[in-house]
């Protein structure tokens, strides 16, 4: 079923095996770059240079995984060691999966990657999302200049079917030496964290499936 929460629909397609290794060089070519530019800050990134990214993602029934790679283009990484570093200090991102994706009652399962924060949520009333924990996820980290790569795993295990649709949406933090502070989203809505209307949708299609662009509001 898909349901278009917010809007965004992304076509996952089968992948070869992939190394968890912020090296995409055995990912596809042909994979679709899908654009991260929905703002949900007051504030604003001042350029493509301030911040910028773009995600793929495919699935391997061999390991009932989804795979997705982030490239972010930042030209101020902010990275926060310190014993009080919190969700606005730093640049991070955040991953929100819905993944029994109900019309009703399925709720959300979130994860903050960066050095030294890991938060997570859980809707305790959904028992996927109640369950799924950092052992479920394989994440890499890589820099190359300006840009970052972040390739993450999701072990969706039996939520994982072809022809099913799950909920996805992510919230990038950008925070520069100047201060300023900006997030950015897939989708609109806010509060991806524990709001499934706010995720976009994923649709795992077979490998010899292709369909156009479907947006929605």
């Amino acid at each position: 079923d898909l349901f278009a929460h917010n809007g965004k629909i992304a076509h996952a397609h089968p992948l070869g095996k992939i190394t968890v290794d912020g090296n995409f060089s055995d990912w596809p070519k042909t994979a679709t770059k899908y654009i991260i530019t929905t703002l949900l800050s007051d504030a604003r990134p001042k350029n493509d240079a301030d911040f910028s990214a773009f995600f793929q993602l495919g699935y391997r029934l061999e390991d009932r995984s989804l795979y997705i790679a982030f490239t972010i283009t930042d030209d101020d990484f902010v990275q926060d060691t310190s014993a009080n570093v919190q969700w606005n200090t730093q640049d991070g991102l955040e991953l929100c999966l819905d993944a029994r994706h109900l019309a009703s009652v399925s709720g959300v399962a979130s994860f903050m990657y960066s050095k030294k924060l890991r938060n997570t949520n859980h809707a305790v009333y959904d028992p996927f999302a109640r369950s799924v924990s950092w052992n479920n996820m394989e994440v890499a980290f890589t820099q190359k200049g300006n840009t970052r790569f972040y390739e993450w795993k999701v072990i969706l295990n039996d939520e994982l079917a072809v022809g099913k649709s799950i909920g996805l949406d992510f919230t990038m933090f950008d925070k520069d030496g100047d201060g300023s502070f900006t997030f950015t989203g897939w989708g609109k809505g806010g509060s991806k964290y524990r709001d499934p209307n706010s995720l976009g949708d994923v649709v795992l299609l077979p490998s010899n499936q292709k369909l156009g662009t479907v947006s929605g509001s």
